[in-house]
């Protein structure tokens, strides 16, 4: 019975009176009663709680229904794993299937036209009698080569070349001739899907076979498109052309060794590096004589690490005093079999490895007969360098004609290794490749046949047979025909040629700037010729004033000088005759006539390149961009750019006659306030890349950082510049110069100037923040007499000048650097540097334009007052016998001179004055005769307009003192005495930016003078009158500022101090490794800007 008193701690059932005692106490037998309690009355409130008392113990009584019931749920637990476990397995195993399936079959590629599930397979076999006609709604993949008749598709008709991922799919179709016509499409793969396997059409028969019926307007033999036909053709993409990134030597090694020697007594030794295949060691143990020669070669093979690679070789004889220790070392270390019984004047020649054993070891011993005959010893043994280069180490040993013979090689045949910069398994075993080593004629070019190689990645190949010449970091081409064609009417029979080897038409000749939006990603111009009459420039930017050839008077006259330039990024340009990069010059539009009598198409010098917005010189400037372009062994310009606004940056020039030099558009620039700019910049004047003597390279020196024979750019003598200034106004910051060194035949330097110059040079040209490795022994030079500088006195010559504005040329802050003997510009604090042939001054500085009419072959003579015995004579910027000239000279401000002629005075002179900023003034006297009727005037020239605004006369004073208390006033004083005339050169407005002019226009004096006709044959020098009357005690108006004595940290280009090439370890531009060019480094700062562009892209 069920009883329920309420919370209890008693057990629910309880055993019957007269239960046996083998059951437990909560056992029942019979029915069992639900536990199920009906609902409980109302209880009492609960006694006080007590503490728990513990439950008797009770003995435990074994249950067998819960044992059953615990063994049952074991054996359901243990079927459920088992059957867990293989439905895993069994999924796994689809998974597996699938992913391998999916693996061993192309995936479904909308692209790839082989893919259309509306093909069918088509497998026509061999009937060269079957004509197959393919028309609407029929779909063909062709899955096997077949041989046909003909095959005709049209009428919506298409066949398609089976392929596959592994390019397995090699397709021969044999046929007459196969015409697409009417809807009808044949596909070869597809745009973006290449075709991988190889696909074959041969056309078979003849085409004059006449039991062959002809196809209308097509013939018998033929592959044809009509209209409405579709043929693609796309094959796998291979790369063309790739650059070296290592460096390998004339052998293939980075250190091959050769040797030969007669009667070189005992035994010789090399130990070659394993890993390099250096030759570390190169000694002789004269073991025949000598005892301690002995021991001495059993110590060092002692103290040589496991692995290195030991050849000995014996002169002559070597046993006598070869002791028996030595002969055990070179038997327990190098495995040697013969060295014990080494006899008299044997021939023995080993190659082994140090702790190799008996395996490693290679040896050859031969007796020797009569003194005078016996066989040659010879052992070789093949290596690989840890960048996987095999060689062989060989050693030998022999007696020729009576003498001891011993040589030792260390080579690399057929297993060079190439490093290169992009993916080439697109280039298979028995490809041709062409490795053309960069020099001045292109003249380094070897062909090899690439071998297999098992152990190279993507970017490596192997070639066979040996490197002639020094591949240097560079070029390398896949082989290639090249023919030329020209039309029978381009040049004159006397002016055709044929294309030679060392005449590569690979040129990319820009006839306008304003045709290219988009100058490249990648050109490398690296052959010889533009055009057959014109060998000069690699990239040229040629200008045009109306449209030519086929197009000429369809679109209106063009304004190619005035047209931005576009996107000119990443080019390299070398081994060009005159120049890499070639801005200037137009071409005449115009047939010849009697006034012209100039040829069609021929070059003009009158270009002048000033880009701006919508080719309208009214509205803002567009700097042409010029980045990231690599100029380099260019006989005599890397670049030559004329014009202005041009900015060049992130680029680098090396080994080329002259870097960079830029030239602007003319004394008044047409595009006044443009200027030039070369930033982030690299300039190596001789790299590691010393060329080959031979074929068009003509000039083989001594170059000046290493002392060691190299080819040369125009000739022995040429003085090389890194950056040459011309005119101006430039700016050259942050970059870098390397490796410009003089020799006694040769002046080379980083900053220099355009040679026999007559032209102006502004003092607006600065530099600033360059640095100079140590390598750069002159880093600026102003010329000497000699060769290529003649007399060095021309106008230009004469009045060189450059702004350091930081010091980090000169080391003098804010100060200008000009020729030693320009004492216009001097003053008694400047520094003279000698050996630059130059002075360092402070002080500001202008230009006066002085113009004259009416006095031909006339010098000007002008004088300082501070230093009258030291005058400048110019000749002028015209011929001598032109009616009018002009003179250039550069003027410290604040400073009084007198200008003297060498013949009667000019009737007029227009003085302009160029880069005076406001308030800047030069106080002149000009030589006249005495009885000289004097007007003078000023007005402000408006070039744009061509206009003359603000016309003011000066007035006279009665003396130089009133003159000097009148400077705001436009006053002259005419000292009839000396016959001087006296006045200021003052600007009276505001300069802007990099304009020559202010910005009301350019201001100048004009001084009209009218002689007695007794008088205008008089010689107007007045230096004799003048002087001591006006001389002056020499002062400097600024201060000379104290030199920098910490080295700029910051200066030079960013990226050579900081970029390396993936393959490369980290290291500054100082530090780099001699494995490493010049060039490398070039190339490192080209990938490292092509990477950032792309990333910027990204974001």
């Amino acid at each position: 019975m069920q009883v329920n008193d309420g919370p209890s701690s008693h057990p629910i059932f309880v055993a019957p009176v007269n239960g046996n005692a083998q059951w437990s106490s909560g056992y029942v037998p019979g029915r069992i009663v639900p536990v199920r309690s009906p609902p409980p009355a109302k209880a009492p409130p609960p006694p006080p709680l007590k503490p728990p008392v513990p439950s008797p113990a009770r003995p435990s009584v074994f249950n067998l229904s819960e044992d059953e019931s615990r063994r049952e749920r074991a054996q359901n637990q243990q079927k459920n794993t088992y059957i867990c476990v293989g439905v895993f397995f069994c999924v796994f195993l689809l998974i597996l299937i699938l992913v391998l399936s999916l693996a061993s079959k192309d995936v479904l590629d909308e692209n790839c036209p082989h893919h259309n599930p509306v093909l069918h397979s088509w497998n026509p076999g061999h009937d060269l009698k079957k004509v197959v006609v393919v028309r609407s709604g029929e779909h063909y993949r062709l899955d096997s080569s077949a041989t046909l008749y003909s095959v005709i598709i049209q009428a919506g008709g298409s066949v398609v070349f089976a392929d596959d991922k592994k390019g397995s799919k090699n397709i021969t179709l044999r046929t007459r001739h196969i015409l697409i016509e009417d809807g009808g499409a044949l596909h070869i793969g597809a745009p973006k899907c290449r075709y991988r396997s190889l696909a074959t059409i041969t056309l078979v028969g003849r085409s004059d076979e006449t039991a062959v019926t002809e196809v209308p307007g097509m013939g018998r033999k033929f592959l044809g498109v009509n209209a409405g036909g579709t043929l693609e053709l796309h094959g796998s993409e291979r790369l063309s052309w790739t650059f070296l990134t290592r460096t390998i030597p004339a052998s293939g090694l980075t250190s091959d060794h050769s040797f030969q020697k007669n009667f070189s007594r005992g035994i010789n030794l090399r130990v070659v590096d394993q890993d390099t295949a250096e030759v570390l060691s190169n000694e002789r143990f004269d073991t025949h004589d000598s005892y301690n020669d002995s021991m001495r070669l059993s110590e060092l093979l002692k103290s040589l690490p496991v692995g290195r690679i030991v050849a000995l070789a014996t002169g002559d004889s070597a046993v006598k005093n070869l002791q028996k220790e030595t002969k055990r070392t070179i038997t327990d270390l190098l495995g040697s079999n013969h060295v014990n019984n080494l006899q008299y004047r044997q021939a023995w020649a080993l190659v082994s490895v140090i702790g190799g054993g008996n395996a490693s070891c290679t040896e050859e011993v031969r007796d020797h007969e009569n003194h005078d005959t016996g066989g040659k010893a010879l052992a070789r043994r093949e290596f690989i360098t840890v960048d996987g280069v095999g060689f062989t180490v060989t050693a030998y040993s022999e007696w020729k004609n009576g003498y001891p013979t011993t040589g030792f090689q260390v080579d690399a045949v057929d297993k060079v290794v190439l490093n290169l910069m992009d993916d080439v398994s697109s280039w298979k075993p028995g490809d041709r490749i062409v490795v053309a080593s960069t020099d001045y004629s292109m003249h380094q070019a070897e062909e090899f046949t690439l071998l297999p190689c098992p152990h190279c990645n993507s970017k490596q190949v192997r070639i066979q047979g040996e490197v002639v010449v020094c591949l240097r970091v560079q070029v390398m081409t896949v082989s290639l025909s090249l023919r030329q064609e020209k039309g029978e009417n381009c040049l004159p029979e006397s002016h055709k040629q044929t294309v030679t080897s060392d005449q590569k038409p690979a040129r990319v000749y820009l006839m306008s700037a304003h045709l290219s939006k988009y100058t490249d990603l990648r050109i490398s111009v690296d052959g010889w010729i533009t055009h057959l009459q014109d060998p000069d420039a690699g990239i040229w930017y040629v200008f045009h004033n109306s449209s030519t050839g086929d197009s000429h008077g369809l679109i209106p006259e063009t304004k190619a000088e005035l047209t931005p330039l576009g996107i000119f990024f990443n080019n390299r340009v070398h081994s060009n005759f005159k120049a890499g990069l070639f801005i200037d010059r137009k071409v005449k539009s115009t047939n010849a006539t009697a006034a012209d009598p100039r040829e069609y198409l021929c070059l003009d010098n009158s270009a002048r390149f000033r880009p701006h917005e919508n080719s309208d010189p009214s509205r803002p400037r567009v700097a042409a961009l010029i980045d990231t372009l690599i100029s380099f062994k260019n006989n005599d310009l890397g670049v030559w750019i004329r014009g202005g606004d041009i900015i060049i940056r992130n680029s680098g020039f090396a080994d080329n006659g002259v870097g960079l030099s830029f030239a602007s558009d003319g004394s008044y620039p047409k595009d006044e306030g443009s200027s030039q700019e070369v930033s982030q910049s690299l300039f190596v004047g001789e790299s590691r890349n010393r060329g080959t003597n031979g074929g068009q390279n003509k000039y083989w020196g001594i170059g000046g950082v290493d002392g060691k024979m190299r080819t040369l750019p125009r000739n022995k003598t040429f003085p090389v510049r890194g950056f040459q200034i011309n005119d101006g106004p430039v700016r050259i910051l942050d970059s870098t110069f390397r490796a410009f060194s003089p020799t006694t035949e040769r002046f080379t330097m980083a900053v220099g100037f355009s040679l026999k110059n007559i032209w102006q040079l502004t003092p607006r040209n600065h530099l600033s923040s360059l640095a100079f490795q140590p390598s750069v022994t002159l880093r600026a030079f102003f010329g000497r007499p000699g060769e290529w500088f003649e007399q060095n006195d021309l106008d230009g010559d004469k009045n060189s000048i450059f702004h350091d504005l930081d010091g980090s040329i000169s080391n003098y802050k804010d100060t200008y650097v000009a020729r030693a003997d320009n004492f216009l510009i001097r003053h008694p604090q400047c520094v003279d540097v000698p050996h630059w042939n130059g002075v360092v001054c402070s002080g500001k500085y202008s230009q006066v334009y002085i113009q004259t009419q009416g006095a031909s072959n006339l010098s000007l003579s002008i004088s300082r007052d501070e230093y009258p015995d030291k005058p400048m004579v110019l000749r002028g910027i015209r011929s001598q016998t032109a009616p009018s000239q002009q003179y250039q000279p550069v003027l410290m401000m604040g400073k009084s001179y007198t200008v003297h002629w060498n013949g009667p005075a000019p009737r007029e002179t227009v003085l302009s004055l160029i880069n005076f900023d406001q308030g800047d003034w030069a106080l002149l006297g000009f030589c006249y005769p005495n009885e000289t009727v004097i007007q003078i005037t000023s007005d402000i020239y408006n070039k744009q307009s061509n206009s003359f605004d603000g016309i003011e006369d000066y007035g006279p004073v009665s003396s130089i003192s009133d003159l000097e208390k009148r400077q705001q006033e436009r006053k002259y004083f005419f000292d009839k005495s000396v016959g001087l005339l006296w006045l200021y050169a003052r600007a009276w407005h505001r300069r802007d930016g990099h304009s020559y002019c202010s910005t009301a226009g350019c201001e100048r004096v004009k001084i009209i003078a009218t002689m007695h006709a007794n008088q205008k044959t008089q010689t107007c020098n007045c230096t004799a009158n003048a002087y001591p009357k006006y001389k002056k005690p020499a002062s400097n108006i600024v201060p000379m500022p104290k030199p920098n004595t910490e080295p700029c940290r910051a200066c030079g280009a960013t990226q050579v101090r900081t970029v390396q090439a993936p393959y490369e370890r980290t290291e500054s531009f100082v530090q780099c490794s001699t494995q490493r060019s010049d060039l490398t480094i070039i190339q490192s700062i080209w990938n490292y800007l092509k990477n950032q562009k792309k990333k910027t892209e990204t974001d």
